[in-house]
């Protein structure tokens, strides 16, 4: 079952596309996203995926990795897969340190009792995304090497096409 998935998951996904619901394409692409991984064939495959459904949306580039296809959720998947690491050794201390403050950023005024507070809790939010913005920041060493492969292909097929201007909205 392993090789047949290998050598088709690819036609698989594009017969399934516009047949299952949204949960049944979340649901075979985490597990093809699995298998391929296990197989060691997952960049090849979502790369392939992701240029099908670039060529299945040609009219609507704004959708490209924002909708519900199987590529979508294949490559959410994946980030979950080899990302969650990286986001935990990353970000785990300082999303920690927030939890445990007392300060509120709350920036709704409709939600605050005192309005005159909103400026302070405006910083003190603005302070905190810094904070983490610059955890990310300095991470870019530890990023996982297998999206970095997976973005860099993605670029380079969009490039021979002569449609570099979309690589900058997949990859966001």
């Amino acid at each position: 079952m392993r090789n047949y998935l290998r050598d088709n998951a690819l036609n698989l996904c594009q017969l399934l596309e516009p047949l299952v619901c949204v949960k049944a394409k979340e649901d075979v692409a985490t597990a093809l996203v699995h298998v391929m991984e296990a197989e060691n064939a997952a960049i090849p495959f979502l790369v392939s995926l992701i240029l099908s459904d670039i060529q299945r949306i040609v009219d609507n580039d704004h959708l490209l990795l924002r909708g519900n296809s199987i590529a979508t959720k294949a490559i959410e998947a994946y980030m979950r897969l080899v990302g969650e690491n990286y986001l935990q050794e990353i970000l785990s201390q300082s999303i920690q340190a927030l939890i445990a403050s007392s300060e509120d950023l709350e920036v709704d005024p409709l939600r605050i009792a005192n309005v005159t507070s909103l400026p302070a809790h405006r910083e003190a939010l603005k302070h905190w995304a810094s904070r983490i913005w610059e955890k990310i920041l300095n991470s870019s060493h530890k990023f996982p090497v297998e999206l970095q492969d997976i973005f860099y292909l993605l670029r380079k097929h969009m490039s021979n096409q002569d449609k570099s201007e979309l690589t900058d909205n997949l990859i966001s």
